[in-house]
């Protein structure tokens, strides 16, 4: 896949969920699979042991409210900010921000929790260590990232959506198989403690279909720092 400058690519996804924000919500009744998410927030509770949520790349916000009914203190953030106001009708006290995955904004060890479905897949390849490190930096000692992704079955490194939920609406999608995250998280001191196979409701989909895709959650551990 030809691929532009890395910053294009991250520009020309914003800008393509931006366009379908509305659409999503008003398909949401319909095309939400619940029973997916259900299963994927219990994965990342079944290890996770603090308060600190940040749930990136959160789309509508489902699984932020879903983590803040249990009492936990989620922030819900995405690179497309037309996604911001629609979380804040569900619950106006629910913390909300735009962030950018791969330029982390928050603070060291501001979180106990790191949880993206379906976001990581739209990091270059040239950001994904920048993007992996920040994670790392973002998390406090023992903290765990859940990342849900698709690795393709015949080792293709990426692909396109040519029609985003609109015509003529691209986004670029990016690939990798577990043992390449881990390695790549080992050199942030973080730790791979499972790697489950948890598939949607509707897998495959037509993208997933064309593109050989196998979906897999990852979730990985943040060293203990040493006394």
């Amino acid at each position: 896949m030809n691929r532009p400058e890395p910053e294009s690519i991250i520009l020309q996804n914003r800008v393509a969920y931006g366009r379908i924000a509305g659409e999503w919500e008003r398909r949401q009744a319909a095309d939400y699979d619940h029973e997916f998410h259900e299963r994927c927030r219990a994965e990342f509770l079944k290890h996770f042991s603090g308060t600190r949520v940040l749930d990136l790349g959160c789309g509508l916000g489902l699984d932020s409210l879903a983590f803040a009914r249990v009492g936990l203190r989620v922030v819900a953030a995405d690179i497309a900010v037309e996604f911001l106001p629609i979380v804040r009708t569900k619950q106006q006290s629910l913390p909300v921000v735009a962030a950018d995955m791969t330029l982390p904004c928050f603070r060291a060890g501001a979180f106990d929790g790191i949880y993206a479905v379906a976001s990581f897949l739209h990091v270059p390849p040239e950001l994904v260590g920048r993007t992996l490190a920040g994670f790392a930096r973002m998390l406090a000692p023992k903290g765990i990232l859940f990342l849900h992704h698709v690795q393709a079955s015949d080792g293709c490194a990426g692909y396109r959506i040519d029609d985003l939920l609109a015509s003529d609406n691209p986004a670029l999608c990016f690939c990798h198989a577990p043992a390449e995250l881990t390695r790549m998280l080992a050199s942030e001191g973080m730790r791979t403690v499972a790697v489950t196979g948890v598939r949607p409701s509707r897998y495959p989909s037509e993208s997933a279909a064309r593109n050989g895709l196998l979906p897999y959650q990852l979730i990985a551990l943040k060293a203990e720092v040493a006394e």
